[in-house]
């Protein structure tokens, strides 16, 4: 559920709820008091059953820290892994690729040595190399803290050849105290989606020991 439908979901019962005491400033003038309190009670059975429909269902989360470092994931999802130049991912190199709800993100690590700025625009030259048919263009940018070390985030837009745009992105750097390196990919079609796993996936993230 992206950030918006939630908005909407608050914003929805509390529009009932209006209505619900414009009913009653209107009624008390042209119903009598048993009439008027029938209708109330109707009402607010109505305003309840609304509002226990659209409650949203908290995401259960689980913890993974498989290589170290710790990262928040929906429970049940099973990310994939690989290494970078070796078979098999490790603490020191790997990546972990997952997908839930239309949003896809991408964990880097490794302990080459590299600035965040590098590391954002370097995932953003790959982004570009790897799909030459559609045009990314960079949105935003600025610094992040992830686990309390300073980092560097871009936003950008993909369009396709009628520079309709396709789908949205973020891509976070940083670098922890035990040398890693890490790099994040967080795309989707739904903006608000994508800013709020970014934030998801980078607030809850932490360092290895």
């Amino acid at each position: 559920m992206t950030m918006l439908q939630l908005a909407f979901l608050r914003w929805k019962p509390s529009f009932a709820l209006m209505l619900l005491s414009l009913v009653v400033l209107t009624g008390c003038s042209n119903t009598g008091d048993s009439a008027l309190k029938k209708d109330v009670s109707d009402l607010k059975e109505s305003v309840a059953k609304l509002q226990a429909a659209i409650a949203p269902t908290p995401v259960k989360l689980a913890v993974y820290k498989q290589y170290g470092f710790t990262l928040p994931l929906p429970d049940g999802l099973v990310p994939q892994t690989a290494g970078i130049g070796s078979a098999t991912p490790s603490n020191d190199q790997g990546q972990l690729t997952s997908s839930v709800g239309g949003v896809s993100m991408v964990l880097i690590w490794t302990k080459q040595k590299m600035a965040p700025t590098e590391a954002v625009q370097g995932a953003f030259e790959v982004l570009k190399a790897a799909q030459p048919a559609v045009v990314f263009r960079p949105v935003n940018q600025g610094e992040i803290k992830v686990d309390g070390q300073a980092g560097q985030y871009g936003a950008f837009a993909a369009l396709d050849k009628d520079q309709k745009v396709i789908s949205t992105g973020a891509i976070g750097g940083w670098s922890c105290k035990n040398g890693a390196n890490f790099t994040m990919i967080v795309s989707g079609a739904v903006q608000t989606a994508v800013e709020g796993s970014f934030q998801g996936f980078s607030n809850g993230f932490k360092c290895p020991a």
